[in-house]
């Protein structure tokens, strides 16, 4: 994470899996956090083994006096407490053999991104492993490459794919996601003291199956 260092840490978690109910699961135990560092807040996920991946949202809340918790997001009165996972699938017919690139409409992918792939059963994209971490090449709205290092993506060097077959559903999940407070004015700034507890939590789909398997929180510098 861009400025991270042990000295600005705030919490860090442990690996959990995630998954597969439509519920909310606890990321981090309580941590505190004072209105200095409040407002000067990231949150770095790392996420691995993701299968189906359709409806995850990472939360940061805070508890009331009374052991109620809350979405900051809520509280500030907007949504930048809370990140969607970027997940996309495409199915065999997807990925073009010719130009190395996988169809998946408004991916949402910037080149240089780690994603998980997985296939949904046995038959994966010819060029690629089952359960392992790429980096994407964005390649357009709707468009993506492939490539085995985050320096490759930069310089356009594509993993050579050929179409699979089998009917199989292919799923990229964005690997590692941050998540930054946006204080936007005084009232936001005038609420900050209320919520020196907070957590992270994850919600998901009913069929989201993935595991956190690093969260870090700190102060931005």
């Amino acid at each position: 994470m861009a400025g991270y260092s042990t000295s600005n840490e705030l919490k860090r978690g442990t690996a959990i899996a995630v998954g597969a109910s439509a519920a909310e699961t606890v990321i981090t135990n309580e941590f505190s956090i004072s209105e200095a560092d409040s407002k000067n807040l990231q949150v770095r996920i790392v996420t691995t083994a993701a299968q189906e991946v359709t409806g995850i949202t990472i939360k940061l809340q805070h508890a009331y006096a009374d052991g109620t918790w809350e979405d900051v997001g809520q509280l500030l009165g907007d949504t930048t407490a809370q990140i969607a996972v970027v997940s996309d699938a495409s199915a065999d017919a997807d990925t073009t053999t010719a130009t190395e690139k996988i169809t998946m409409t408004g991916h949402g992918f910037q080149t240089g991104d780690a994603a998980y792939y997985v296939s949904s059963a046995t038959n994966v994209i010819t060029g690629l492993t089952d359960d392992t971490i790429y980096y994407m090449i964005d390649s357009g709205t709707n468009d993506c490459q492939v490539a085995t290092t985050r320096a490759n993506a930069i310089a356009g060097t594509a993993i050579n794919l050929t179409q699979p077959s089998g009917g199989d559903t292919h799923y990229f999940t964005k690997s590692t996601m941050e998540l930054a407070l946006n204080i936007e004015n005084s009232t936001d700034e005038a609420v900050l003291p209320l919520w020196p507890t907070c957590r992270l939590v994850v919600s998901t789909g009913t069929s989201d199956i993935f595991t956190v398997s690093e969260v870090w929180v700190s102060r931005r510098l």
